[in-house]
């Protein structure tokens, strides 16, 4: 019995360790880069666009869309980040995949949501989500912030974008 107890006790720290690197939680399409790698990961869209993350020193990480055989910034590079993290999901359950980046400065994240219009070939800002952990977006229109403590605040998104009431 005690062994099965330290197992799972073990099998607990690992998952929290594991998953504490996530900026956004939830995501299956989904990039992730740090300082001074070498790596250039990317994803690729269902709109067929691809974000790509690329760090140079001076700059620091920057993210990249191409589309259409042309390659963009998609928004200002993140010079003192310690992560980045893209991503797409419905967020607002319009049926239109928002894409998603997150940073990790010091003890605070920050998740930038980008929507595209009907008609539209471009992504435009729609909005900023600030947490102390982690950021999670069901798809029901909601984004639960997550504390240190692993507790969650759910909030609604506005038509703006601005978040409302507490469930």
């Amino acid at each position: 019995m005690k062994k099965i107890i330290l197992l799972l006790v073990i099998a607990t720290a690992y998952y929290k360790g594991a998953t504490a690197q996530e900026i956004i939680k939830g995501l299956t399409n989904t990039a992730s880069l740090i300082p001074k790698s070498q790596r250039v990961p990317s994803i690729k869209n269902k709109d067929g666009s691809t974000l790509v993350l690329s760090y140079a020193a001076g700059t620091g990480i920057k993210v990249m869309i191409g589309k259409n055989g042309k390659n963009n910034l998609f928004c200002d590079p993140f010079q003192t980040a310690s992560m980045v993290q893209v991503g797409e999901k419905d967020v607002d359950g319009d049926g239109k995949q928002e894409l998603l980046v997150g940073s990790r400065d010091s003890a605070k994240v920050n998740v930038m949501l980008y929507k595209k219009a009907d008609f539209e070939s471009e992504y435009k800002y729609w909005t900023t989500v600030h947490g102390e952990n982690s950021v999670e977006f069901p798809g029901d229109g909601s984004v639960k912030l997550h504390d240190f403590q692993a507790d969650g605040t759910t909030y609604k998104f506005g038509p703006s974008g601005d978040l409302l009431e507490a469930k």
